[in-house]
C-alpha cells in the first residue's frame, strides 16, 4: 500500500456496533460482588447458645425419665435388686386412686410388674403381681380397664380381678420409713382359682399369701 502524503485522511476504522446509530455504546453495570456471609449479631449468637443449651437439656431429663422408669421407679431400686422400693406409700396411693395402678418395665429378666394399692388406708392394701398371664404368650400382658376396674388380656381376654388374683403374685408392704417395698425373690405361694374369659370360665394358677 503506498504511503499517504501528509495531511491525507487515515483509512477508515471499523464499522461502528449495528444500531448504536454511530454512537458509542455506555459501559455495562459494573460486576456484582459474590455475597459474603455476614458475621452472626450478638442476639444471635446468644439465641444459638440457648437453643443449644436447652437441647442438652432436653436430652438429660428424657435420659433421666427413662432410667427412673426402668431402672429407679421411686428413685431406689436398682434393676436386678431382689426387692422393688417404690417409694413413700402415701404418695402413690392418691396416684392409683386416680391413674389406675402403676406398671413397670423389666424389673428383672422379664417380669413387668403391676402395683395396686386398694382400700383407703396407705400402709395397707398394697399388691404387686406379674403383667403377663401366665397361661399365655409371652407378649401377652393384662391391661386396666378403670371403666370395669379389672385387668383384661388382649390375647385369650381373659379378665383378672383388680387385686391381680390369677396372675403371680409377690409380697407388698409398708415399712417403717413408710416406703412400700416388693419382695421380688420369690413369688407368693399357689392356689387354684377361676378366670372368667368371654366365652368359657376357666382353671388359673394363681398366686396367693400362704395361710
Amino acid at each position: 500500500m503506498p504511503a499517504l502524503p501528509p495531511g491525507a485522511p487515515g483509512p477508515p476504522g471499523p464499522d461502528p456496533d449495528p444500531g448504536s446509530n454511530g454512537a458509542a455504546r455506555p459501559p455495562g453495570p459494573p460486576a456484582r460482588a459474590a455475597p459474603s456471609s455476614r458475621p452472626a449479631t450478638p442476639r444471635r449468637q446468644t439465641a444459638l447458645l440457648l437453643t443449644s443449651i436447652l437441647a442438652v437439656l432436653t436430652a438429660i431429663l428424657l435420659l433421666v425419665f427413662v432410667l427412673r422408669l426402668s431402672k429407679e421407679p421411686g428413685a431406689k431400686v436398682q434393676v436386678g435388686s431382689q426387692t422393688f422400693n417404690l417409694g413413700r406409700a402415701t404418695a402413690f396411693a392418691p396416684t392409683i386412686v386416680m391413674n389406675g395402678p402403676l406398671i413397670f418395665p423389666p424389673l428383672r429378666g422379664d417380669l413387668t410388674l403391676y402395683v395396686q394399692h386398694l382400700g383407703s388406708n396407705p400402709d395397707k392394701g398394697w399388691l404387686a403381681f406379674d403383667a403377663h398371664d401366665p397361661g399365655q404368650a409371652n407378649n401377652c400382658f393384662v391391661h386396666w380397664h378403670p371403666a370395669s376396674k379389672e385387668f383384661v388380656d388382649p390375647c385369650d381376654e381373659a379378665v383378672f380381678p383388680a387385686d391381680g388374683q390369677g396372675l403371680i403374685q409377690y409380697a407388698a408392704q409398708v415399712n417403717k420409713s413408710g416406703d412400700v417395698i416388693v419382695d421380688l425373690r420369690q413369688p407368693l405361694a399357689t392356689t387354684t382359682t377361676t378366670v372368667a374369659t368371654s366365652s368359657t370360665t376357666t382353671v388359673a394358677t394363681a398366686t396367693t399369701t400362704a395361710p
